[in-house]
């Protein structure tokens, strides 16, 4: 008698799985039936805000249900990016993160790793860039490089956050110099500070060049691997033989790790549908985002070196980012 109750018991155990199993595949067959929510871990109208609401707008079409950009923002896009982490991994929530921003959550802190996200891809890479003040006494990047290694720590960089911040620290430790780092509000401020004097150099996005330019600021440097046809090949630091890896202000597309196999692969077609769209790619480049569309294995090999970089010099450096 013992043995049959055990025999039904687990009879009755393999019945459940089969049954949430069975129940599980056949909601990612019907995947999406439903509205998909979107995390942006900032602000609307930043980059990555405005990217995101282009892509909810395209990939709803894709699905076929809307997809609900939700502003989180918080902690440099800790709050956002943890709210994603932890939500239900069906598929029906996904991020767009600022990856930089991530990059340094991991490095500084140990409530959100890269692990914990799934990073699917991307459709546009915005550079940072390297400005000197109008009445530099320095004729270009040589001689600024030069005057900081004789004087560690005099050269002043404006900056608007640990994106930006790490990014010229990378710079810094491969051009074997010490900066100081001085932070601003926003990328508006620092452009300001350069443009007033007050600053030696700003790190920046290219989006600032032509009023830099204006104000009599030049640029010295440019990171990423986009390359803007109205700049000097002399400009990107990945041609002159330093390796920042793919450092950038990149929104990537991101779903909560354990979203079935079969959700997920729907996503990365619907990406790579997106990736193929000639009026997708000239909607965003029309907006000024440079379109550097990657996915799946492409992405996440790219990624890993950026990151692999990038952590090594938060640990060095990691009095800047507490």
């Amino acid at each position: 008698m013992k043995n049959m109750r055990l025999s039904i018991l687990a009879a009755l155990v393999l019945l459940g799985m089969a049954l949430f199993l069975g129940s599980i595949q056949a909601e990612a067959r019907d995947f999406p039936d439903r509205n998909i929510d979107l995390i942006v871990p900032y602000n609307p109208g930043g980059t990555t805000d405005t990217v995101a609401r282009l892509i909810a707008k395209r990939l709803s079409e894709e699905f076929g249900v809307r997809i609900n950009v939700i502003n989180k923002s918080g902690a440099g896009g800790e709050i956002g990016s943890l709210e994603l982490m932890k939500a239900k991994a069906d598929g029906y929530t996904m991020g767009i993160l600022g990856i930089a921003d991530n990059i340094v959550i991991d490095g500084i802190k140990d409530s959100i790793k890269l692990k914990d996200l799934d990073l699917l891809g991307q459709f546009i890479s915005v550079n940072f860039s390297l400005h000197k003040k109008p009445d530099s006494n320095f004729k270009n990047m040589d001689e600024i490089i030069s005057y900081a290694k004789e004087n560690p720590g005099r050269i002043t960089v404006a900056e608007s956050g640990v994106a930006v911040r790490l990014f010229a620290l990378m710079w810094a430790e491969q051009a074997g110099i010490k900066i100081t780092t001085v932070s601003f509000g926003s990328g508006g401020d620092s452009a300001a500070a350069l443009l007033g004097g007050h600053v030696e150099m700003a790190a920046l996005t290219p989006s600032y060049i032509p009023n830099l330019l204006q104000g009599g600021a030049l640029t010295v440097a440019i990171s990423g691997d986009y390359k803007w046809p109205q700049y000097p090949a002399e400009l990107y630091l990945h041609d002159i033989g330093y390796n920042l890896g793919a450092m950038s202000s990149t929104p990537t597309i991101a779903l909560p790790v354990g979203v079935p196999t079969e959700v997920r692969q729907k996503y990365l077609d619907a990406l790579a549908e997106m990736g193929a769209d000639q009026e997708f790619k000239a909607l965003l480049e029309e907006a000024g985002y440079p379109w550097q569309y990657m996915s799946g294995t492409e992405y996440a090999e790219k990624f890993r070196e950026a990151v692999e970089l990038a952590l090594q010099t938060i640990r060095k450096n990691i009095e800047f980012f507490r």
